[in-house]
Parts: C-alpha cells; structure tokens; sequence
C-alpha cells in the first residue's frame, strides 16, 4: 500500500494484521496474445504488452523456439521452415522502475501443430462375437465364455442378456465369462450380447449385437440322486455305528457281573 509492504498474515503475533488474507502481486509486464489463421507451415500472433503501475516498456523482442523473430509490432505473422512441428514462443521485454532498467521473459508458451488437419486413424467396433457354453457340473450350472475380434482395443464392458436380465462378462484368461449356477431343471437359453465401446470420445457406445446364442442346459438328475443317496448312507453309519458300539460293551459288563 503505497509502495510499501503490508503484513497481511505473518506467524508472529506481533505483526499479525488480518486472521485470513490473500496476497495479490501485480506483475511489472503483462502480455496478452492470441493464435488465429493456423496453417501446417505459419500462424498469426496478436500480442499486447501491457506495463504495471509506474513501469516504462523500453524494448520487446519476440523470441521463436528460442531465436529473435524480426517482427516489432503486432501482429505477427510466422512461417515456419518446416511445416508442422511443436513451436515455443515468448518476450523478451526490457523496462524501466523506479529508475532501473530490467530485461526479462515473459510469456513462455507453446503451440503444437504437428498433427494439423490430420485425421485421427479410424477405429473398428469390436465385430466376429461368438459364444462357447461349459458346462459345469461342480456348481450344478455353467459358464458363458464370450470372445470377439476388437484390433483396436475399443471395448469398455460386456453383458449377457437374457429373459430382460443382464448380467455383466468377467474377463479371465478364456474371454469374457458369465456364470451360471444352481440350475435345479433342465432349462433352453436364448442369449443376447450388450456391448459398450469407445473410439473418438470418451463417452461409451453401446449396441446389441444382431445375433443372438441359443444353449440347452440338462439338468443331470441321475447325479443329483446318487448325490442324495450318498448322504443318506453317510447319515446311517454315522447312526448305527454307535448303537453296535454300545450294545456290545453292554453284553461285556453284564457277563463280568454274572460271572
């Protein structure tokens, strides 16, 4: 204030002025530009070198990829000897202050044109999906291996659909994977796939491959008995095995006493 120092927010009590503030500096050369009429070899500079507050703009040299550019006022058109490229520009800009003189660069930015008007490579949407069914007999189900041609690595997420039902892929080493378990019948499936990719934006797009994959899960009943039988012969042994064990030691003490 006043050109003189302010404390706004030091540690020491003493000096303490303000319990929150912000420092604002004020720099001693401000520079506003803009690029237009971009092309692969040259572009247009629109600059404005603005002094602060009792400062004197004394020179201003426009620096391109580090050399000094022949150009005194704005604006500035550039042609570059090769076309295309990453091209960095400042400002060199010396001044006056208080009655001393300082050189200093301003304004380090930079601008790449190396891709100009080149179209990004065109993606192919995942296509070729296929659907092999395993079945698995250890969780009564089994499982819906999904795989599909996709050169240039655009699927998000997959989902198997069914009776309205969705129900999203895993990926493992064999594809995409849907398990199914439990199944208590014998049952016919009719799948659909929903699909969800990228190729130029970040937001997925989603689509319903056209054919559908059709599986015919048995149920094994003659396994789900036996399994039933063997835990009903299991329970037996486990019940009988003590009946025999104690009858005998009963015959054994009953002798001693007669005897």
């Amino acid at each position: 204030k006043d050109n003189v120092l302010q404390f706004l927010n030091s540690p020491s009590e003493t000096y303490r002025r303000v319990a929150n503030a912000i420092l604002i500096v004020a720099p001693d050369i401000y520079v506003n530009a803009a690029y237009s009429d971009i092309t692969a070899s040259g572009l247009r500079l629109d600059y404005h070198i603005i002094p602060g507050r009792l400062v004197t703009v004394e020179a201003v040299r426009l620096l391109v990829d580090g050399d000094d550019y022949q150009s005194s006022s704005s604006p500035a058109v550039l042609n570059f000897s090769a076309p295309y490229g990453i091209h960095y520009f400042s400002f060199e800009v010396t001044y006056r202050k208080a009655g001393i003189s300082y050189t200093q660069v301003f304004y380090n930015n930079r601008i790449n044109i190396a891709n100009y008007n080149v179209l990004p490579p065109e993606k192919t949407p995942p296509h070729d999906f296929f659907v092999e069914f395993v079945p698995k007999d250890e969780y009564k189900g089994f499982d819906a291996v999904i795989n599909f041609t996709d050169p240039d690595k655009t699927m998000v997420k997959v989902y198997l659909v069914y009776d309205d039902k969705k129900q999203i892929a895993i990926k493992d080493y064999r594809g995409y994977v849907c398990k199914y378990y439990h199944l208590s019948a014998s049952e016919d499936f009719n799948f659909s796939i929903e699909f969800h990719y990228t190729l130029s934006t970040i937001t997925p797009t989603v689509e319903v491959y056209p054919e559908t994959f059709a599986y015919s899960y048995v149920y094994n009943s003659t396994e789900n008995n036996q399994d039933d039988d063997d835990e009903k012969t299991t329970g037996c042994r486990l019940f009988g095995s003590p009946i025999i064990f104690f009858g005998i030691a009963f015959y054994l003490i009953r002798k001693r006493w007669c005897l």
